[in-house]
C-alpha cells in the first residue's frame, strides 16, 4: 500500500478517465497501459481535490498558470467541467459533474505535471500529500490495474 506522501495521482483524460497511482515521478517518460506518455511541463498551476458533503474525493480542479490547451481539450470530455473565464477544469471521478462541490479547498501545488501520450491524450500528475490515509484508501476502487 502507497502512502499519501510518497506516491502521486497520475489522471489520464481518454474518452474515459483513467486513475492511476504511483510512486511519485522524476522521469520524463512514462508507460501507462499500452501508451507511452511524455512530460511537457511541471509546476505550472496549482489544483484542489474536491469533496462530496460526506468528505469523499469526488474529482479535482486544475488551475493551470500557463498552457490552457488543456482547458480546450478537457472542454469536449463527459466527465469534466472547464470555466475558461476563470481558467479551470474540474476533473469528476465519481459521476458528479456540474454539482456545486462545497467543501476543503486544498490549493497544492508544485508536485503537478502535464502529460501527453504518443497519441494525443493528456494525462495530469498530481501529489497526494494533502490527502489523509482515509482519503487515499477511499480512491483505491477507481485505480486502474495493470
Amino acid at each position: 500500500m502507497l502512502e499519501s506522501g510518497s506516491s502521486c495521482l497520475f489522471v489520464v483524460l481518454g474518452s474515459s478517465i483513467e486513475l492511476h497511482l504511483f510512486p511519485t515521478l522524476q522521469d520524463k517518460e512514462r508507460a501507462v497501459g499500452p501508451s507511452a506518455f511524455t512530460l511537457i511541463c511541471s509546476e505550472n498551476g496549482f489544483y484542489d481535490y474536491l469533496r462530496d458533503c460526506n468528505g469523499e474525493i469526488v474529482g479535482l480542479r486544475f488551475s493551470p498558470f500557463e498552457m490552457e490547451t488543456i482547458l480546450d481539450y478537457a472542454t469536449p470530455l463527459t466527465y469534466t467541467y472547464v470555466d475558461a473565464k476563470r481558467s479551470y477544469v474540474e476533473i469528476y471521478f465519481r459521476g458528479h459533474k456540474g454539482t456545486p462541490v462545497p467543501g476543503v479547498a486544498d490549493q497544492a501545488f508544485g508536485d503537478d505535471s502535464l502529460w501527453r501520450s504518443d497519441v494525443g491524450v493528456y494525462a495530469l500528475q498530481v501529489g497526494t500529500t494533502v490527502l489523509t490515509q482515509r482519503e487515499l484508501d477511499s480512491l483505491m476502487p477507481l485505480i486502474a490495474r495493470g
